[in-house]
């Protein structure tokens, strides 16, 4: 483990990935970041890809039926290694 974050909920995790995997990155180069949909938001992938430079495997979630996908979300649905998520 290269970084933690413990808070009495509810809170928005969703919005700590960011700075945790900054932190993390800090301590060590990261290729992979692996985390579960909650985590998915275009923002998340954007920061691990661009910032960071690492691969990520966020399965991509749609939310409510009518929402558009867009952005790097897009490629992570098209092309999700479910072999390597699991």
């Amino acid at each position: 483990m290269l970084a933690q974050v413990a808070r009495q909920g509810p809170h928005n995790d969703c919005a700590m990935l960011r700075p945790m995997v900054s932190a993390a990155h800090e301590v060590t180069p990261i290729g992979l970041v692996l985390a579960d949909a909650e985590f998915d938001s275009e923002r998340n992938h954007r920061h691990v890809r661009d910032v960071v430079g690492a691969d990520r495997i966020i399965p991509a979630k749609r939310g409510r039926a009518d929402w558009k996908i867009k952005g790097v979300r897009v490629q992570m649905r098209r092309r999700f290694p479910r072999k390597r998520y699991s």
